[in-house]
């Protein structure tokens, strides 16, 4: 059984949950989504031992395995080396967090845009249609891209747990709309940036990832809906 689970969004009160649903392509699809999601937290040390260990990399081997389509890359994840702890969390911090004037590869997609608050705007639109809200304090912005990519795990949680084929219709066409509108608008610009400041291995990997696997789903999407 597969359930879903959100760092960045929440169920608002009052919407219906589906705890969990059998695992078909499509719940493999919306793990998908959730582990490359926590790759984009501030890592903390479960999440170091997990990359260092080769576990985030067994992961997502193994849910490209039982993808609708393939995805190479997911199967090739670096040799992680002897990076501390320190060294792995410093490197985040310096590709994403921190540099003079603002970081040099932000990870809110408003950042890549002349309207950062109008971007913001439009994503809460779409959360707000599907019964989902950014947490309270200490939440992670509307427009981070991982909360972007809890909205994807979620609509494609709710394409596997829907017995309706109109509803079902429904979340696809929401999955290509984001994608086409907003993760697939910045996240190419996001992965240049990130390139051009000579990224250690594990976080190169992990965003050129990133965005072949939305790259690859938009096209199995409209596949799916018949060009």
């Amino acid at each position: 059984m597969f359930s879903y689970s959100l760092a960045g969004l929440e169920v608002e009160e009052g919407a219906e949950a589906v705890l969990e649903v059998e695992e078909n392509e499509t719940t493999y699809r919306s793990q998908f989504y959730q582990y490359l999601g926590l790759a984009f937290r501030t890592p903390d040390e479960d999440y170091y031992s997990r990359a260092r260990d080769g576990l985030v990399g067994k992961e997502l081997a193994e849910n490209e395995a039982e993808l609708p389509f393939r995805l190479e890359l997911a199967t090739q994840a670096p040799d992680f080396g002897d990076l501390s702890s320190d060294d792995f969390q410093a490197e985040f911090v310096r590709l994403f967090e921190v540099a003079q004037g603002g970081p040099e590869s932000p990870l809110y997609g408003g950042a890549y845009t002349s309207d950062r608050m109008g971007t913001m705007e439009e994503v809460v639109r779409f959360y707000d249609y599907f019964g989902l809200k950014t947490g309270e304090e200490g939440a992670l912005p509307p427009d981070h891209l991982t909360t972007e990519m809890d909205f994807m795990q979620y609509l494609t949680f709710k394409e596997a747990a829907t017995p309706s084929p109109r509803l079902a219709k429904s979340y696809v066409n929401a999955q290509k709309d984001f994608l086409e509108r907003q993760l697939l608008t910045w996240l190419p610009d996001f992965q240049a940036k990130v390139n051009g400041q000579d990224p250690i291995a594990f976080f190169k990997w992990i965003v050129d990832l990133t965005v072949a696997y939305a790259q690859a789903d938009l096209a199995y999407i409209v596949e799916k809906q018949g060009g």
